[in-house]
């Protein structure tokens, strides 16, 4: 037979090295058994080290330090910073580009990120990274179904994500909620009013998640039922009931045959013409992939 035979050991006729492998397993699981999870060093800091992390952050930067901005003597050329940022998209397509951000300053606020961008880079932080979104504002934020086909309420667009300072998403965040404000007409008060009830939001929910287990955390979401629940008016139930029916119909089932055409040579896949490329110009770009990869390669 092989392997310590427990019954032997037992009946005092186990042979000493089956006595030693029983008492190193034992003392192995008396090792594991012993750990604390929530204070283990090995597992990071616990949540009550955190906190006090976070406010021993205000010693050198103050919740105070950001309530202003003052603008740089040598700060870049706002042009000239949207023209670098313009470097790898498509020249026809810029002046749609434009067009579009001049419809309004909330506009022009989300398609200027690297202005803002390069403003925070200036401002204070605590030194605290994140996997920040990059271009966090209101209009970031939708519904989408879930890998378990739950219909959630979370950020939807990540392609300017970035490990950067916490600070920088949640500024960009409550900026863009004022100007959002704005552009609807609301008084500014209100506005300002909205913004620092985010803020509120933001700091509370993190201070709920640092007490969490990991996969508390990873499992915590914002059902689009709760939106429709906790509405406070009937216009904003209605509002957040449109939202996840729109939401529903973001499916490949809905959108698919939508997009696409039959005809003799088989079905095709429909563009939109004011925002197609030609095929040369495809090609061309397809091209230039193909010889980075093969370069890598």
């Amino acid at each position: 037979m092989i392997g310590p035979m427990p019954w032997r050991i037992l009946c005092g006729d186990g042979l000493a090295t089956e006595r030693n492998d029983l008492n190193e397993a034992k003392a192995r699981q008396a090792k594991v058994t012993s750990i604390v999870r929530e204070d283990s060093k090995l597992l990071g800091l616990s949540a009550k080290e955190r906190i006090a992390a976070g406010k021993a952050a205000r010693a050198s930067v103050p919740r105070t330090s950001h309530a202003k901005w003052v603008r740089p003597a040598d700060r870049p050329d706002p042009i000239e910073l949207l023209k670098h940022a313009d470097r790898g998209r498509l020249p026809e397509l810029l002046p749609i580009r434009y067009r579009r951000m001049q419809q309004s300053p909330f506009a022009f606020f989300r398609g200027a990120g690297a202005l803002m961008a390069a403003d925070l880079a200036r401002t204070p932080k605590t030194g605290m990274l994140v996997q920040a979104c990059g271009d966090c504002h209101v209009n970031n934020f939708g519904g989408f179904a879930s890998p378990e086909r739950r219909l959630v309420f979370d950020i939807n667009d990540f392609d300017e994500t970035l490990h950067a300072p916490w600070e920088w998403d949640v500024k960009r965040l409550a900026t863009s909620i004022v100007l959002a404000g704005r552009r609807i007409r609301m008084r500014e008060r209100h506005c300002a009013d909205a913004a620092r009830v985010a803020v509120q939001s933001y700091r509370e929910h993190m201070r709920e998640y640092a007490r969490m287990r990991a996969l508390e955390v990873w499992y915590s979401q914002l059902d689009a039922g709760i939106l429709i629940a906790k509405a406070k008016t009937a216009t904003g139930k209605k509002y957040w009931e449109t939202v996840e029916h729109k939401a529903k119909l973001q499916t490949a089932e809905h959108l698919f045959p939508g997009s696409r055409m039959s005809s003799r040579a088989g079905r095709t896949l429909l563009t939109s013409p004011r925002l197609s490329t030609t095929r040369a110009r495809w090609q061309s770009s397809e091209s230039k992939c193909e010889k980075c990869f093969a370069a890598t390669g």
